[in-house]
Formats: C-alpha cells, structure tokens, sequence
C-alpha cells in the first residue's frame, strides 16, 4: 500500500508515514523525512524556547526524573551504557582515546571531586562513599598549595 504525501508530492510506502489516530487512514499525511526536516528547522529556529521549556520541565519533575534514572541504573542501565561505550571505543579507538585523554587533563586541572575522590581512594583503604566532602575540600586546597609552590620554584 501507497501514500502520497502533502509535502514533497511523492507517493511512498506507508511504513514511512507516523501514525495519527485523527486522520482517517490514521497516519500523518507527511512522511517521515519531510517531517523530520520540518521539526529541525523548527528546533534550530526555537531553540531558546525549547532550552527554557525542558528547563522547567525538569525542575517541576526532578523527583520523578531521578526516581526514573535511578531505577534505569538499578535494572542494569549501566550495563547497556558500559556495552556502548566499550563497542564504540572498539569502534574508533584514537577518537576514543583523545576524549579520554581531554577528560582527564581537564579532570586534573581543575580539580574536581571526581579527581580528588579517586586520589583518595586510591592511595588509602577508603570507599567513596566514605568520604566526606571536607576532606575532599581539604585535599584540593592541599593540592592547590602545592602546585603555587611548584609554580613559584620554575619561576625562580
């Protein structure tokens, strides 16, 4: 079976229209890729609006939004996630590596809890989980000094 759609005139198979139960065939009367370049122009032309719009929407559903991730993570969510990254560093390892690599310069440079927890546990017997935040705070500041002191002696 056939369909011609509104946009491009062409008559196509009806696998490539979406359905829409208020029209009589119940399918929309353009087809995939017309509409697909109609909802890019529209997110390029919108895209503020669109930015403020998920905004809200996520603050007024941040419960759910995490409850909904959470439970994704606890059915094994993070396998899926693990399986893809593993197949796409297979994929393409040089690309992979040199984002790797950019994350962990910028990781280190700036010092954030990811870096200063994985020092930590690291080079002692502790969990993440163990560690409160003051530590972490007390070790950036510790790494701060260190590298001022570093800085001041190549300058000398």
């Amino acid at each position: 079976m056939t369909k011609k759609c509104s946009k491009c005139k062409k008559i196509k198979d009806l696998s490539l229209f979406h359905k829409d139960c208020t029209k009589k065939d119940g399918l929309r009367t353009t087809c995939n890729i017309c509409k697909s370049k109609v909802d890019k122009i529209y997110r390029k032309n919108n895209k503020d609006n669109l930015r403020i719009k998920k905004s809200e929407y996520y603050y007024k559903n941040i419960d759910s939004i995490k409850e909904y991730h959470f439970n994704w993570l606890e059915k094994g969510g993070q396998k899926i996630r693990d399986i893809y990254e593993a197949k796409r560093y297979k994929d393409n390892p040089e690309r992979s590596r040199k984002y790797i690599d950019a994350w962990k310069k910028y990781q280190i440079e700036n010092l954030t809890d990811y870096y200063i927890l994985e020092l930590l546990v690291r080079y002692n017997d502790i969990k993440k989980e163990d560690i409160p935040n003051e530590l972490v705070k007390v070790k950036r500041t510790h790494l701060q000094l260190l590298r001022a002191i570093k800085d001041e002696r190549n300058k000398e």
